[in-house]
């Protein structure tokens, strides 16, 4: 085989040796931006079902004091508890449609990144948001209950009222560290994950 011959060989394999590592970083590069879309997705969902979830604790609320309506105790306080949970609603609905109608393969790598870091950012500050709201529709629906299925009136008694906020009030304290820790584990570290597989997608582009 002459030296020209050998010249040409070695030129024909390292071009196909490029080709199949653009191949490789190709299909790398589709496989990371898959698990962060997936990633992404599966925390959107969640956000999506408990923004749906308050659409309905809103109806529940409203259906309740209608039916109560001549006891304006548990009404009026029912219906405030409602329209906490319609607020919340209202929030995540603007927060969450952005980014449902997002399409996250069309979008450039950096501009999904951004996207994603301010929706974990604006999670994780609304989870103490949420959680309050979900505290106080429950302390207002739960004496509603009890008078609806045992006849049992908390307001009747000043003692029983008293308990009753009080054992509320140790229900958010014992609680919110773990609301913290579900938003920081749903919101912070799945999205960081995702975030971080897009950051080694943009090397590539490099």
């Amino acid at each position: 085989m002459e030296l020209s011959e050998m010249q040409d060989l070695w030129a024909d394999h390292g071009k196909q040796l490029e080709k199949n590592l653009r191949l490789n970083e190709a299909l790398l590069r589709r496989l990371n931006l898959d698990k962060a879309v997936d990633e992404f997705r599966e925390v959107l969902a969640v956000s999506v079902h408990g923004r749906n979830m308050a659409f309905i604790y809103f109806l529940t609320s409203s259906g309740l004091a209608f039916f109560m309506k001549s006891e304006p105790d548990f009404s009026i306080t029912v219906f405030l508890g409602g329209l906490c949970m319609l607020g919340s609603f209202v929030y995540h609905l603007k927060n969450t449609r952005k980014f449902t109608q997002l399409n996250v393969y069309d979008t450039p790598v950096l501009a999904l990144q951004k996207a994603i870091n301010g929706f974990k950012i604006s999670s994780i500050s609304a989870g103490k948001y949420d959680f309050g709201i979900v505290a106080v529709w429950l302390a207002t629906i739960i004496p509603a209950m009890l008078k609806l299925a045992v006849q049992k009136d908390i307001y009747e008694s000043p003692l029983h009222a008293g308990l009753y906020f009080l054992a509320v009030i140790l229900f958010i304290l014992l609680l919110y560290p773990f609301n913290l820790r579900m938003y920081q584990r749903i919101y912070g570290e799945k999205l960081s994950k995702a975030a971080g597989l897009l950051d080694e997608v943009s090397q590539f582009e490099h």
